[in-house]
């Protein structure tokens, strides 16, 4: 947690400018995300897809923030799936 907060320093919630920037990721991008995350609750993943032009959401059900070490199979599997396609 004391490395996570020296990342986010003065902005908890993030850089309050990354709204503006989001438009320029011109890449197919997959949104992966814990359904139980409380660092970044779900409900904040529609700010991302309304962002980013190409972005698909996979919630993972019964994980939190830290995906690949509380649910490394279902995550590996979403991601599998997404490069794949």
């Amino acid at each position: 947690m004391a490395a996570l907060g020296r990342l986010l320093g003065d902005e908890p919630q993030g850089n309050p400018k990354l709204g503006r920037w989001l438009h320029r990721i011109s890449v197919p991008t997959l949104l992966l995300w814990g359904a139980e995350d409380r660092m970044r609750p779900a409900a904040q993943a529609a700010a991302w897809l309304d962002g980013v032009p190409d972005a698909r959401l996979a919630r993972i059900p019964d994980a939190g923030h830290l995906l690949f070490e509380e649910k490394p199979e279902e995550a590996v599997a979403c991601l599998r799936d997404f490069l794949a396609a």
